[in-house]
């Protein structure tokens, strides 16, 4: 005689739970080296910083927060990229279509937002070494003359959403069990959370309508401007927001760096 279907259905669901508690234990525990996953503490969304710019035709670009390699805020050990939450706005009478976000210094322009973790890593690689070239000294993660700043911001409206939950449903309990099996575990973590907090373009804002997601940049050393290029039908536009608070970003402070001549 076979065993009632709820009586399956407990024993599943009991087993579920087994395995998530063990990858749980596993990766809280350490037992294969350190994890790349970190738990940020909940922020105070008062502390968002608000850096707003605006069209003529009612397009609104704001500016929440700022998450750099291993600050307060920072979700992933050693990130290889810079996170910038925003909301943009429509607020004109016209559905648009946001096709674009880009960052820009005076050595780096059109570093554009992805959502692809290869591709940040090698263009985080790719930007330092132009940094390095043109005589910048780069310190990925000094937050220089904004230290302080974006250690408190917090972004109103999001939330970092702990990253065990996906790790148990999408690779189970097993691949915790060996060093690199955690890795490649943990990499499908960060690579869905990439995804789901990140702007998924081309994208269409109807009138009146907001959107809250992250840009995700390689990292980009003192970025003077934000860009987000949008269409209004057959017509593309672009909104530019200055960045002047973060021009210590990346860099080593003046102070702290060698004389030319050693």
């Amino acid at each position: 005689m076979q065993p009632p279907a709820s009586f399956v259905a407990g024993i599943l669901r009991v087993a579920a739970c087994a395995v998530f508690v063990a990858t749980t234990a596993l990766l809280l525990g350490g037992c294969a080296g350190q994890s790349r996953l970190l738990h940020p503490p909940a922020l105070d969304a008062t502390t968002a910083l608000g850096w707003r710019a605006e069209t003529a035709d009612g397009i609104k670009l704001d500016v929440q927060q700022v998450i750099v390699r291993n600050d307060a805020a920072s979700w992933v050990r050693e990130a290889d990229w810079d996170e910038y939450a925003l909301v943009v706005r429509n607020d004109s009478r016209t559905p648009v279509q946001l096709r674009s976000i880009s960052l820009a210094n005076d050595v780096l322009d059109n570093v554009n937002h992805t959502t692809a973790p290869d591709q940040l890593k090698s263009e985080t690689t790719r930007n330092v070494d132009a940094m390095k070239t043109a005589g910048r000294i780069v310190v990925i993660g000094s937050t220089g003359a904004v230290a302080g700043v974006l250690v408190l911001a917090s972004a109103a409206g999001y939330t970092v959403m702990v990253p065990i939950l996906p790790l148990a449903l999408l690779v189970g309990g097993i691949s915790a069990y060996r060093t690199q099996s955690r890795v490649n575990a943990e990499s499908l973590v960060i690579e869905y959370e990439i995804k789901r907090r990140g702007f998924q373009l081309p994208a269409d804002l109807a009138p009146g309508a907001e959107l809250r997601r992250s840009a995700f940049f390689p990292v980009t050393p003192a970025p003077q401007r934000l860009r987000l290029l949008y269409g209004v039908g057959n017509e593309q536009r672009e909104l530019l927001l200055a960045l002047p608070a973060l021009s210590g970003l990346h860099i080593q402070p003046a102070e702290k760096a060698e004389p030319s001549g050693r």
